[in-house]
């Protein structure tokens, strides 16, 4: 089972994903990304380029994935992982850490003119692929969100950009 499913250079991923054993005991590695061989998405088994890793520099949950050219944000609840490919059958995918410390809180994320946009623990930010996060929620609209925010209820938090707008 994969909370989150994603395409890069003809692989297929899977991102936090969870094993289930006959019996339906299984195991949670909500920081653990598999993709499937290039030529054929049903080969997941290390043959070929399939293959896994596991982004345990922090112990993060990974939270979604978001597309930026070629390359992938992987945003965990607490770093951000860039995931490119490299061209290399034994070694189709490069990950690179590039924030850490920082994440989202929830899934809910939206692109905001080729970055994404999303909430930390204490702020509302953009992420454009580069290491650094920007907050778009500056003095009363930062205070008035965060005021009473209830962080059992994250789940609950829906996102969209309007580009007409640009709000």
């Amino acid at each position: 089972k994969a909370k989150h499913v994603y395409k890069l250079a003809g692989m297929l991923l899977f991102a936090n994903i969870s094993t289930v054993q006959s019996g339906g005991t299984g195991t949670a590695t909500p920081y653990t990304v598999i993709w499937s061989d290039t030529a054929d998405a049903e080969t997941w088994d290390g043959s070929g380029a399939s293959g896994y890793q596991e982004l345990y520099n922090t112990e993060g949950e990974i939270q979604f994935i978001a597309d930026f050219g070629d390359n992938i944000a992987i945003v965990k609840s607490d770093e951000i992982v860039i995931a490119f490919p490299t061209g290399d059958a034994d070694t189709p995918i490069m990950f690179k850490s590039v924030v850490t410390g920082k994440g989202a809180i929830c899934n809910t994320w939206c692109n905001i003119k080729g970055a994404v946009g999303f909430i930390t623990e204490d702020d509302i930010v953009v992420f454009d692929g580069t290491q650094e996060l920007k907050s778009i929620a500056q003095g009363k609209v930062r205070t008035s969100f965060f005021d009473g925010f209830d962080y059992n209820k994250k789940y609950l938090i829906h996102g969209t950009y309007a580009p007409r707008y640009n709000e």
